[in-house]
């Protein structure tokens, strides 16, 4: 693979124009899901240092509408080139918070390194989380909510497990992109006081209230030429962002 990077702009500016004539979700939903995907690659591996602080490139973003409106296909279709290249480790919004920390803990397969002369695969404890229903990840636990601030929030994480005693998450950095109806969110407001002051703090949510517009026999992006080469140069360019240090 190339080191020098293909695409004639940015890769989100890149995808956003390559996808718009084929699919009818709106363009807030494709540009967002595309920021997200691309903090999602990066992982921990690109920071800033603030001081006090240190900012991770890990983001919540949530694309909001009526049904129909083209959430699901917004987040499908980027995220299938991370998934596609393994670049990024995804974790279902079916799981409990227990699992999540234990997926986390137990950690993904990371990037070979040199090791004393050898080869080590070390233990990548980065993961998004892909919800395409929001309702079912953040109810599937009562703590759910309280974990996912967490999250977002810390680079290391300890807790303490029913049968095997403390576990200990390092270099940590989750990621969330979701989908909801604007009601969800509203009637958690109502119900549920910590949605309002810690996960709604530090997400995303970009609204759509229709689709852009309708194509009735939407052509794949790889049915031309033109489409293919569009396709590898975001791949390749994926690529090499995910080798960013």
């Amino acid at each position: 693979m190339s080191g020098k990077r293909l695409l004639k702009t940015n890769w989100i500016r890149s995808y956003a124009e390559a996808v718009a004539p084929i699919s009818q979700s709106p363009s807030q939903f494709h540009i967002w899901a595309a920021i997200s995907l691309i903090g999602a690659v990066a992982k921990s591996n690109v920071k800033i240092d603030r001081a006090t602080y240190t900012v991770y490139p890990n983001m919540y973003v949530v694309l909001t509408g009526p049904p129909g409106t083209g959430k699901g296909e917004a987040m499908r279709y980027v995220y299938g080139f991370g998934e596609r290249l393994k670049l990024i480790n995804s974790i279902s919004d079916r799981v409990t918070a227990e699992k999540i920390l234990k997926r986390l803990a137990d950690g993904f397969p990371g990037m070979p390194q040199i090791v004393n002369g050898g080869i080590s695969i070390a233990k990548d404890s980065s993961a998004t989380l892909v919800s395409t229903e929001l309702q079912t990840l953040i109810t599937s636990s009562d703590w759910m909510l309280a974990l996912l601030c967490d999250l977002w929030d810390k680079s290391k994480f300890e807790y303490d497990t029913k049968n095997s005693g403390s576990a200990f998450i390092d270099n940590m950095c989750v990621s969330l992109v979701g989908a909801c109806v604007p009601n969800l969110i509203a009637r958690l407001n109502k119900e549920r006081k910590d949605i309002n002051d810690g996960f709604t703090a530090r997400t995303i949510f970009v609204f759509a209230d229709r689709s852009t517009k309708k194509i009735t026999w939407p052509e794949p992006l790889d049915s031309s030429t033109k489409g293919k080469k569009m396709i590898a140069d975001l791949e390749h360019d994926l690529t090499l962002i995910s080798t960013l240090k």
